[in-house]
């Protein structure tokens, strides 16, 4: 006699890694696909170091007017003057002009789904050719950067709490009026925080063929509930961790070697870019048991 089931089962509630965990899986991936990794990036570099810095890229050996490689007006500042005047150049020399914004955008798109791509592509075949990964795992361009607007777009509530803090605190004539300014930017940054963890998988789900922008966003609000407080909590820890260790890594450089603290500091971005895209992708797939 077969047993009729009268109620629906419950489901447990998955329980996704912690920080610690994806980071150890991080070191694993970097490991396991050096290789291709290194190609990805390294084409990247190339690419944004002849498109966005151009010739800016030979600027900081040219700027210099001692044989030691530091400016005269920087041979009397203390430590950490220098350091700080060091930090300014090599960020404005990664940046680049504001000309280049979208330039920035369209390329960081471009590397994004190229290293995403490599990176499927040698967990299920073992092996991946760097320039499959970027031309065809830039199939989905159109997709990926209509994700990208919807992403910018949750940037307004945050945007419009800081224009009224900024701008509402320099009228405030009492401490009521100043807490209700600071609450109200609390819950529209609340708001932004909400909605990017809500929808952030959409940019790895959007690299899949054939997947439109609006399904990607269906999903990635499907496979996020349950875990926001986790991944906000992993992503701000991870992002701490990386600035701590770019700003040991790059301090010592910026002191005592200024003339390549620029490029030392591209180094590292490339490599922030590589491990912040792979960390995602750690995260992503743990949502989706892959």
């Amino acid at each position: 006699m077969k047993k009729i089931k009268t109620k629906k089962q419950k489901s447990a509630k998955k329980n996704i890694p912690f920080l610690w965990k994806n980071l150890s899986f991080l070191k694993e991936d970097l490991i396991v696909f050096w290789k291709p990794i290194s190609g990805v990036v390294v084409v990247y570099g190339l690419l944004y170091a002849f498109v966005v810095i151009g010739f800016n890229f030979i600027l900081p050996i040219l700027t210099r007017s001692t044989s030691t490689g530091v400016l005269v007006s920087e041979q009397n500042q203390d430590s950490v003057s220098k350091l700080i005047s060091n930090i300014s150049t090599s960020v404005g020399f990664v940046s680049g002009d504001e000309a280049s914004t979208a330039v920035q955008f369209i390329l960081f798109i471009v590397g994004f789904l190229a290293l995403v791509s490599i990176l499927r592509k040698t967990r299920k075949l073992g092996q991946a050719k760097i320039s499959d990964a970027y031309f065809d795992g830039t199939s989905q361009f159109v997709s990926m950067v209509m994700i990208f607007i919807v992403l910018l777009i949750f940037l307004i509530p945050i945007s419009i709490g800081s224009t009224i803090l900024l701008a509402g605190i320099s009228f405030a004539t009492s401490i009521f009026e100043s807490s209700v300014i600071f609450i109200i930017f609390c819950l529209l940054g609340i708001l932004s925080i909400w909605l990017y963890m809500k929808y952030w998988p959409a940019i790895y789900i959007a690299t899949l063929p054939s997947v439109r922008p609006m399904f990607a966003l269906k999903q990635a609000s499907k496979i996020t509930k349950g875990h926001r407080f986790n991944i906000f909590f992993q992503f701000i820890g991870f992002f701490v961790l990386s600035l701590l260790l770019i700003v040991l890594l790059f301090t010592p450089v910026g002191l005592f070697l200024p003339i390549v603290s620029p490029y030392w500091l591209f180094i590292l971005m490339l490599g922030f870019f590589a491990t912040s895209t792979m960390y995602g992708f750690i995260v992503y797939r743990s949502l989706i048991d892959d």
